[in-house]
């Protein structure tokens, strides 16, 4: 098992054209304003500098309520994230205010102000390729959905890239339902996402909001999905609102892509060592 203290890499058989080993961080719900997210982040940061990730994903609700300072707050936090590698952020229902006029009139003004001017940003080094889908919506507090125009733009990016390129697309809501969950927990157009992963060949979805881990491959999890992509659900890196089997912990992920194989890790903060550890690892192959 992987852990902070050790980020060596999973070794993998070689293949012509393979893709070099790459780690991808995966955090989640940080919910800046809510108690105890500093200490918690602070541990993050020394977390993820110690695994020396090639990319970073943040899939949503950086702010506790969408608020100013709140965004300032998560924004000082990315800046010291971007130290240790590119990050690639969305946003999630909670950084979308509450306030009637500005929600429906601009739901990601402030969002685009603090954290990024584009809600869909990307990036590759040519052996992965990580694209952000926003799901984030004005007319819902808590669920999410999949556009058209959203989908469509991510296809245009992943579609030229090299056959060997591992593609990771970073949301805040689910796309399929774990057990025991409601339906309504699930992204509105999750099948035709679903749909549109397959068909541009993506290899794992990483997302958030529900504050617990799920790590599965789409076709054990998802109706109609025949290609074995990796569905990621982080949990909650820094709030004290884990749900579930997760309730109380923090939690985030990596992600070890071989040419292979991809080995996915769970950190999650140890009290005694007032730090994050690894506790749980998967190893599934790479889809064909």
């Amino acid at each position: 098992m992987n852990t902070p203290s050790d980020p060596a890499r999973p070794t993998s058989h070689a293949r012509p054209h393979a893709t070099e080993r790459r780690r991808i961080v995966h955090v989640s719900d940080l919910h800046f304003g809510s108690e105890g997210v500093e200490e918690r982040a602070e541990a993050v940061l020394a977390t993820t500098a110690a695994l020396r990730p090639d990319v970073i994903a943040v899939s949503g609700d950086l702010t506790k309520r969408a608020r100013p300072e709140q965004f300032r707050a998560a924004r000082r936090f990315l800046d010291r994230l971007e130290a240790h590698a590119p990050v690639v952020v969305v946003p999630g229902n909670h950084d979308v205010p509450l306030q009637p006029f500005v929600r429906f009139r601009s739901r990601l003004a402030r969002y685009r102000r603090y954290v990024h001017p584009d809600p869909q940003p990307f990036f590759t080094d040519g052996h992965v390729a990580l694209a952000g889908l926003d799901t984030t919506r004005a007319f819902a507090i808590d669920g999410g959905r999949a556009r058209r125009a959203g989908l469509a733009r991510l296809a245009e990016r992943l579609a030229d890239l090299p056959t060997h390129a591992y593609r990771v697309v970073v949301a805040h809501h689910p796309f399929a339902r774990t057990p025991g969950l409601r339906l309504g927990a699930v992204v509105q157009r999750a099948d035709r996402a679903l749909a549109a992963f397959e068909a541009v060949a993506v290899d794992a979805v990483l997302w958030g909001h529900r504050h617990e881990t799920v790590v599965a491959p789409a076709d054990t999890l998802a109706r109609g999905v025949s290609r074995a992509f990796l569905l990621v659900q982080a949990g909650t890196a820094t709030t004290r609102r884990g749900r579930r089997s997760e309730r109380g912990q923090n939690t985030f992920m990596a992600l070890d892509v071989a040419a292979r194989d991809v080995t996915v890790t769970r950190l999650a903060y140890d009290d005694a060592a007032s730090g994050f550890a690894a506790d749980a690892t998967w190893t599934f192959a790479r889809p064909a």
